[in-house]
C-alpha cells in the first residue's frame, strides 16, 4: 500500500502543480494584457497632452498677438490725441498772441488819436 499511497500522492501533487501552472499562466496572460493596455493608454494620454499643449500654445500666441495689436492701436490713438491737444494749445497761443497784438495796436492808435486831438486843440487856442 505504500507504493499505491506514494503513487496517489505523486499524482495528486502533479495535478495540483498542473492546476497551479494553468492558473499562473492565466494570471500571467491577464497581467500581460493589463500591462499592455496601461502602456497603450499612457501613449494615448501623451498624444492628448501634446495636442492640448499645442492648442494652449497657439491660444497663448493669439492672446499675445491680440495684446500687441491692441497696444499698437492704443498708442496710435494716444499719439493722435497728443497731436490734437498740441494743435489746440498752439491755436490758443496764436489767438492770445493775436489778441495781444490787436490790443497793442488799439492802444497805440488810441494814444495817437489822443495826441493828434491835443495837437489840434493846442493849435486852435
Amino acid at each position: 500500500m505504500n507504493d499505491k499511497a506514494n503513487l496517489g500522492l505523486n499524482i495528486g501533487t502533479l495535478v495540483v502543480v498542473l492546476i497551479a501552472l494553468i492558473a499562473g499562466g492565466s494570471i500571467s496572460v491577464d497581467l500581460y494584457d493589463t500591462v499592455h493596455k496601461a502602456v497603450d493608454q499612457s501613449r494615448e494620454n501623451s498624444k492628448q497632452i501634446t495636442t492640448t499643449a499645442a492648442k494652449l500654445n497657439s491660444s497663448y500666441d493669439q492672446i499675445i498677438k491680440g495684446q500687441i495689436d491692441a497696444n499698437n492701436r492704443g498708442n496710435i490713438t494716444i499719439k493722435y490725441f497728443v497731436d490734437l491737444f498740441n494743435r489746440i494749445i498752439n491755436s490758443e497761443d496764436n489767438i492770445i498772441g493775436n489778441l495781444t497784438d490787436h490790443r497793442r495796436i488799439a492802444n497805440i492808435s488810441r494814444d495817437d488819436q489822443i495826441n493828434l486831438l491835443k495837437q489840434i486843440l493846442n493849435q486852435t487856442r
